[in-house]
């Protein structure tokens, strides 16, 4: 019984020396990074780093989980939570760049999955990894001052479908933001920025902050504006004044002339006064035929 013990104590040894050989072999062998340029610069060591806060990350060096690359540090420090589940990211020190515990096209989709989508802050990305390289509009735009308040809500929703936010507070805190940014980027890097980060085309921004910005009445936004106010007109205009101004406004805000992002908006408040015109010249017209009536009755005897 002794003998058997030993042999199989013996054999049982032997396999776990085997399986912990193999397992070392696996860890330091290279791993293919369907990244390009990244080919036989990372191996598959992970690092215990996952779901730390970010508070605690400032400044320190994390060890990896295999206890004989322990004197190497990963560069993970300041990345949001929520990215780094399973993941591997890579060393510190230059030296191990054949080792890793990062992936660092983890990171790269992490940011394109976020770029030009609304609700996104592009300021805090600027202490996270590899966030200066993901394009030369984002390095510009942290030039600029962080915006604060309203503005900053602005900036967020520019990429939204629904432009409802839109108003003439947002619309002149916009043109403020805009017009401070231009001398710092110029406006063919601020157009870019627009494009690139926010997701907005130059053409739907051009009629707020363009050179010649399409006028916007502030009757517009009062709902309890009469229809000659919203017309920009005086309160008793004539019907060719009443016809050229309605003309002249529907020519500039219609959807398919504009992409301003209040087109909409605004063409349903003149369409709603002209209506609104119309309908008092119907009422004017039957009191006036009620009175011809009358007339008539009283003195065709």
């Amino acid at each position: 019984m002794n003998f058997l013990t030993f042999i199989g104590d013996f054999f049982q040894n032997i396999l776990l020396i085997t399986l912990v050989f193999c397992g070392i072999c696996w860890l330091l062998s290279p791993s293919k990074s369907p990244t390009k340029g990244l080919r036989g610069q990372y191996r598959r060591l992970t690092c215990l780093l996952e779901d730390s806060p970010r508070t605690s990350l400032r400044g320190q060096a994390y060890h990896l989980a295999t206890p004989v690359m322990s004197p190497f540090a990963c560069l993970l420090e300041d990345a949001p939570e929520s990215s780094l589940r399973e993941q591997a990211y890579p060393l510190a020190t230059p030296l191990m760049t054949p080792l890793a515990c990062i992936w660092e096209q983890g990171w790269s989709i992490f940011y394109q999955q976020k770029l030009a989508k609304p609700g996104v802050n592009y300021w805090e990305w600027q202490s996270w990894p590899l966030a200066s390289q993901i394009t030369p509009e984002l390095i510009g735009l942290w030039t600029l001052p962080e915006p604060q308040g309203t503005s900053k809500l602005i900036l967020e929703s520019l990429a939204q479908e629904d432009q409802s936010f839109w108003n003439q507070e947002t619309l002149n805190l916009f043109r403020q933001w805009h017009y401070h940014a231009i001398p710092r980027l110029g406006l063919s890097t601020l157009k870019a920025i627009y494009r690139v980060c926010y997701g907005t085309p130059w053409e739907r921004l051009q009629p707020i902050v363009g050179e010649q910005p399409l006028p916007l009445n502030a009757a517009i936004f009062d709902e309890s504006s009469p229809w000659w106010k919203i017309l920009d007109l005086n309160p008793f205009p004539t019907s060719l004044q009443v016809e050229q101004a309605y003309k002249g406004l529907i020519r500039l805000w219609h959807p398919d002339r504009t992409q301003h992002p209040l087109a909409h908006y605004v063409t349903a408040r003149l369409n709603g006064a002209y209506e609104q015109y119309q309908l008092r010249q119907q009422k004017n017209a039957q009191k006036l035929d009620s009175v011809q009536q009358w007339f008539k009755s009283k003195f065709s005897r």
